[in-house]
C-alpha cells in the first residue's frame, strides 16, 4: 500500500464526526467570519451525539440510509427544519471533499431529499447566507457578528398568547400620522430602543407596539418592516424598526392596540 493509499484508507475509517471536525480545522479559510465557530458548535451537538456516542460510523459507513436515519433522529429530538438544514450545510463540504478525493465512491448527500421547513411564509436564508448578511449588517449598521450570534442563541420558543391582544375600537383620527409630532415621537422611541440590542426580534416588536405576533408577521409580509431571516426567526435592526414606528403605515392603523393609542396621544400636535 502506497503512502497515499494508506492516507485514504485511514481517512475512510475515521469516525465521521472526527472527520467533519478535522475538515473544519484544516479549512478555516473557506468559511466566512463567524461561520467556523457556529459550525463547530452544532458539530459538537447532535452530530457528535449520533455519529460518535450513539453509533460508531466511520466516513466510509455514511450512506444515504445512514444520513436519512440521522435526520430522522434530529426530528425525533425536536429539531426544526432550519436547524437540520444547518447540519446538512455543515457536512456538505466535507463529504464533497471526500468524494472528489476518491475516498468514498459517491456523495450520499446528493441523494438526500430537500429538508422541509414548516410554518414559514418565505424561504429562510441558508446558514452561510445568514452569516454573509450579518457581515453586511455590520458594515451598514455596525452590528457585530457576536450580537447576531447572541440573538440566535437567545432565540427560544415564545408563548405568543401571553403577548398583548388588540382591542377592536373605533379609530381615533386625532392620533393618526398627519396629526403627530414626529420629532417628539422619534425622541420617545429613541429612548425606548436605547438599551435594546442591535438586532430586534419579533418578540421585541410585539412588546414595544402592543400588537400580536400575527399583526407583526402581517406587517413583515406586506414589507412594512424591512427584516431578514436568520436561522429560525425574523429580525430587524433598530434603525429599520425606528423607521417603521415613525411611518404612515404604522401610525395610520385604524384599530390601534391600547399601547399604540396611549403612546400616540403623547405626540399629537
Amino acid at each position: 500500500m502506497t503512502p497515499q493509499e494508506l492516507k485514504k484508507y485511514n481517512t475512510a475509517n475515521m469516525n465521521f464526526y472526527d472527520y467533519v471536525v478535522h475538515y473544519l480545522n484544516t479549512h478555516t479559510d473557506g468559511y466566512k467570519l463567524g461561520a467556523y465557530d457556529s459550525y463547530m458548535g452544532i458539530a459538537n451537538a447532535k452530530l457528535k451525539t449520533y455519529f460518535k456516542e450513539l453509533h460508531q460510523y466511520s466516513l466510509k459507513d455514511v450512506t444515504v440510509d445512514v444520513l436519512d436515519e440521522f435526520f430522522e433522529y434530529c426530528r425525533s429530538v425536536g429539531l426544526k427544519g432550519t436547524t437540520m438544514k444547518r447540519y446538512k450545510s455543515l457536512i456538505s463540504k466535507p463529504l464533497q471533499k471526500a468524494y472528489k478525493s476518491r475516498i468514498i465512491p459517491e456523495n450520499p448527500l446528493d441523494f438526500i431529499d430537500e429538508i422541509s421547513v414548516e410554518d414559514f411564509e418565505c424561504d429562510p436564508l441558508k446558514f452561510d447566507e445568514s452569516v454573509i448578511l450579518a457581515e453586511k449588517l455590520n458594515d451598514k449598521y455596525q452590528i457585530k457578528m457576536s450580537d447576531v450570534q447572541e440573538f440566535i442563541d437567545s432565540n427560544v420558543e415564545v408563548d405568543y398568547s401571553a403577548l398583548p391582544s388588540v382591542p377592536v375600537k373605533k379609530a381615533n383620527r386625532d392620533i393618526m400620522y398627519d396629526n403627530l409630532n414626529l420629532k417628539k415621537a422619534r425622541e420617545y422611541y429613541d429612548g425606548i430602543l436605547k438599551d435594546k440590542p442591535p438586532v430586534i426580534s419579533t418578540v421585541d416588536i410585539c412588546q414595544i407596539t402592543g400588537y400580536t405576533n400575527e399583526s407583526v408577521r402581517r406587517w413583515i409580509k406586506k414589507g412594512f418592516i424591512k427584516t431578514f431571516y436568520i436561522v429560525n426567526s425574523y429580525a430587524t435592526t433598530k434603525e429599520q424598526f425606528l423607521e417603521f414606528l415613525l411611518s404612515r403605515e404604522y401610525n395610520d392603523i385604524e384599530q390601534k392596540s391600547e399601547l399604540h393609542e396611549k403612546t400616540n396621544l403623547q405626540f399629537t400636535k
